[in-house]
């Protein structure tokens, strides 16, 4: 393990963040079996053996203009597949509520699309007020591409996790996506 990995899961495992350089220097320069194993190594110093369970609301469905091979959703794809512009209030209420009674932990808003723009994170904050306000469930997201403004937006809603649907690195997503 080179130096940098170890010095940095290191300083992880003392409570040190990682801040942004040291995350695009991580990218950029560690070898992947490294990051899984101090990924591992950090995971059960702060977690031990348990599982976090997530669950997903598809919260906008189809209309997506990207051209994602591997996705039902992409405008490459003329698939049967519900679109929706916000999945309905109520059953996204009884999909939180049905997961909070079978012990999921997290759930998350997924939309289709590369971003979602200030009105959408409107509607979504609303949401997210609901299901924190009638369960137990810790929110997470998945709504594209972010700004360093939609990121405020989406942890001042409480979300605490996030991730971004791309699917593969970045040298291999020009023969997915262009």
């Amino acid at each position: 393990m080179t130096n940098f990995v170890q010095e940095t899961i290191s300083a992880v495992l003392t409570g040190a963040p990682i801040d942004r350089d040291i995350a695009l220097r991580l990218a950029d320069e560690a070898v992947p079996e490294e990051l899984w194993d101090g990924a591992d190594r950090i995971r059960k110093h702060f977690h031990g053996p348990r599982l976090s369970l997530c669950s997903i609301i598809n919260a906008r469905s189809g209309r997506c203009t990207e051209d994602c091979r591997f996705c039902a959703q992409s405008a490459r794809h003329r698939c049967a597949i519900d679109e929706y512009d916000i999945v309905d209030r109520d059953q996204a209420l009884a999909i939180a509520a049905d997961n909070d009674r079978h012990g999921v932990h997290r759930l998350s808003l997924v939309t289709s699309g590369r971003s979602v723009d200030a009105e959408m994170l409107d509607r979504l904050a609303q949401l997210y007020r609901e299901i924190q306000a009638l369960t137990r469930l810790r929110s997470c997201g998945s709504m594209g591409l972010l700004t360093r403004d939609k990121a405020r937006r989406l942890k001042e809603m409480g979300v605490e996790r996030y991730h971004c649907n791309l699917e593969t690195n970045r040298t291999f997503f020009p023969k997915i996506c262009t």
